[in-house]
């Protein structure tokens, strides 16, 4: 190691364990709506921010740059952070944007191979990169065939588990059950709104009952019940009223 090298990796190694801490922190925020694909993209965000660390301290990074190490870190990363929170939104939208229910079943499994197929490609990347396998090279060392195998392999289960919901999803347009108004016993206003909504979002004024972060077990039931029988009866009241309502007569001349 030389001189510079040497007296810049205390400082960058702080720095580093500063910065890959928050951002292994702040996997914990995204747990608000537990999910099977929430719990897997924060695992997998946790190890990228960790991995980051190395790579911010000079004296890894000199080594382990522009390998494959690099490339499975960003991934960790971004499909941990971004494309796992995205298939947990999406199956958390689907029921109030379509009216359908998917098979939970389906996506709990949906939810395992992503997560096996992820870490099977991914993770011997690692390992690779800290062999020195660089990146964009058509050929490497015999050695490093059996986790590259591995890694396509995983790619091929991870495929599976991207295409498995788009069939379920698609199969609930057309034979799923009707979706209820909050089927996941959510809080928030929208959640009073029928599914899939109207135009207007909502067919009444929703009533505040809670907080919208109001998450408690044991409360979660009653709150919900709270809500639908509050918003059953202004709803029944509001058509009554409209059905007592005078018909204003029109002459036509």
């Amino acid at each position: 190691m030389n001189t510079y090298t040497g007296a810049t990796t205390i400082s960058g190694g702080t720095l580093a364990i500063g910065a890959g801490g928050s951002i292994a922190a702040s996997s914990g925020v995204n747990l608000t709506a537990a999910d099977a694909t929430l719990d897997i993209q924060a695992g997998s965000q946790t190890i990228g921010g960790l991995t980051g660390i190395h790579l911010a301290a000079l004296a890894t990074d000199v080594y382990l740059h522009d390998t494959y190490f690099v490339i499975a870190h960003f991934h960790y990363v971004m499909v941990g952070g971004a494309i796992s929170a995205y298939m947990a939104g999406l199956h958390f939208w689907w029921p109030k944007m379509t009216g359908k229910m998917y098979n939970d079943a389906w996506g709990k499994v949906a939810a395992l191979i992503l997560f096996i197929g992820f870490n099977l490609t991914f993770f011997p990347q690692f390992l690779l990169g800290m062999w020195g396998m660089h990146r964009r090279y058509h050929a490497y060392p015999p050695d490093m065939q059996f986790l590259n195998i591995m890694s396509s392999a995983g790619a091929t289960v991870l495929a599976l588990g991207f295409i498995l919901p788009a069939f379920y999803l698609t199969w609930s347009l057309k034979y799923g059950e009707q979706a209820t108004d909050n089927p996941f016993g959510a809080t928030g206003l929208e959640w009073q709104s029928s599914s899939p909504p109207p135009l207007t979002n909502f067919h009444t004024i929703p009533i505040v009952v809670t907080g919208p972060y109001a998450y408690d077990a044991v409360e979660s039931e009653r709150i919900y019940e709270k809500e639908e029988a509050i918003t059953r009866e202004v709803r029944e009241r509001i058509l009554a009223a409209e059905a007592e309502r005078p018909v204003k007569e029109t002459n036509v001349v």
